[in-house]
């Protein structure tokens, strides 16, 4: 039995082959939404089904976050564990200044070796060692970035 389609003549003429943003694809979107254009007007500057724009939109916290993780990987800023382990101390005794007075006793926080393992592996990070010293210039960027990762994670749930 013959299909009631004819095929088409040429490849591809007919199909849409599915196109992949890389993430500098996606930021040159965000930053002509950004701009104040609207959604369709985005969508046929890039050559995008407006959907995806809204899409891309909808994700750009995910995106930036990305970028951001992406060009400390590039860098190869190593961030140090002991720094890590301080500042996760310091977020936490902010936060619990920030407990009103009569709610119950935020239980303690240390962050041991254990934590600062769980929390590499929580958040991918292989290229963080547990010394003293701080290797990059990058070093006080890529902390801020990891723990503001973290939180913003930690938030969502």
């Amino acid at each position: 039995m013959s299909s009631k389609r004819s095929a088409p003549t040429t490849p591809g003429s007919s199909e849409k082959k599915r196109k992949v943003l890389s993430l500098a694809e996606k930021m040159d979107v965000l930053a002509v939404i950004d701009s104040g254009l609207g959604w369709s007007a985005t969508g046929k500057k890039f050559g995008l089904h407006e959907a995806t724009v809204r899409t891309i939109w909808k994700t750009r916290e995910k995106i930036r976050q990305s970028v951001d993780i992406r060009e400390m990987d590039q860098r190869k800023s190593n961030v140090d564990g002991v720094a890590i382990t301080e500042k996760a101390r310091s977020i936490y005794d902010h936060l619990a200044e920030k407990e009103p007075s009569g709610s119950s006793p935020a239980p303690g926080f240390i962050a041991s070796h254990g934590w600062f393992h769980r929390f590499k592996q929580r958040f991918s990070l292989h290229n963080i060692a547990r010394t003293g010293k701080k290797n990059s210039i990058y070093f006080h960027t890529s902390i801020y970035l990891i723990l503001t990762r973290a939180i913003f994670q930690y938030e969502e749930h």
